[in-house]
């Protein structure tokens, strides 16, 4: 069922039936293309697939979502990642998120929506639970224009010719042939490990040339792979990493600003709130109060 179908969106759903006897189903296909500076999402899509005031939302199903062409970001339940050209990031059913073009560059994105029994063994099981943000070689790319290709020329075939490409992706993602950016597959498990580690222990200090030294590299070494992969060298993307879960904690919570600051990692409070307003413009409980209509 065509949705919606522009020069520059093409949004197709599949409504799932009393008739269908599967458990698993893939629900929408689609692409939208985003020009520098243009207002991101645009206009046309149905107001669930929208982001609320606080540039957010929640679904009710799986989404793999393809940047073809530009870059961006994409935060995952406060935790913000770099989302190069050529990746694909996955959303999670009930889980807060957002995602956005870098306005300089605009970007193309491609998604699929899907659930259903079978998708969730291999999403729970194989797939990092964190946000990741991985790079699909070429074979995987080419699924996703063949995905809209199958979307686009509905018939009697189209459920199983999606899935059987989703399949294909998914186990590209799980069984390692996409890696994470701009690195091999060694490489990648590594700064994957890293980051891990660095959020389940964001409420600790630790010292980042130790953590290089327990995966076997340098700290040079895993300084370079890092700022290769991400974006952003490690003290950066540790910073980034607290400040989006203060954010998240002073729209979410009720928590005084001293109690986030601790369980955010931040050596002290008075750190804290410099790092916090270099960064936003703003004071923690300016921040707070700004934004404190905004339901995350």
């Amino acid at each position: 069922m065509v949705f919606i179908e522009t020069d520059k969106i093409a949004c197709y759903a599949f409504p799932r039936t009393s008739l269908d006897r599967s458990t698993d189903w893939v629900s929408v296909v689609g692409t939208q293309a985003v020009d520098p500076g243009e207002t991101y999402p645009s206009e046309g899509f149905p107001q669930k697939a929208l982001f609320n005031d606080a540039g957010g939302r929640c679904i009710d199903q799986f989404q793999l979502v393809y940047i073809s062409r530009g870059n961006g970001i994409f935060v995952d339940r406060g935790l913000e990642y770099t989302v190069p050209e050529g990746s694909v990031f996955l959303l999670r059913p009930g889980f807060w998120h957002s995602y956005s073009p870098d306005p300089t560059t605009g970007w193309t994105e491609y998604f699929i929506g899907f659930n259903g029994a079978t998708y969730s063994r291999i999403v729970m099981s194989g797939i990092p639970q964190e946000g990741s943000v991985y790079m699909l070689p070429s074979a995987h790319q080419n699924a996703f224009l063949t995905l809209l290709k199958y979307a686009r020329d509905e018939n009697e075939d189209t459920p199983l010719l999606l899935s059987s490409m989703l399949f294909m992706i998914l186990s590209g993602i799980v069984y390692g042939q996409a890696a994470s950016p701009n690195g091999g597959k060694k490489s990648a498990n590594l700064i994957v490990k890293a980051r891990n580690y660095m959020e389940k222990n964001i409420e600790k200090q630790f010292s980042l040339m130790e953590l290089a030294a327990e995966l076997g590299i340098s700290y040079t070494a895993f300084n370079t792979l890092f700022k290769q992969q991400t974006g952003l060298s490690p003290v950066h993307y540790l910073g980034k990493m607290r400040l989006q879960r203060a954010k998240y904690k002073l729209l979410k919570t009720d928590l005084p600003i001293k109690i986030i600051s601790q369980e955010c990692g931040f050596s002290s409070f008075e750190y804290f709130s410099n790092f916090f307003r270099k960064e936003t413009g703003a004071s923690p409980s300016q921040f707070r109060e700004q934004n404190k209509n905004n339901n995350l």
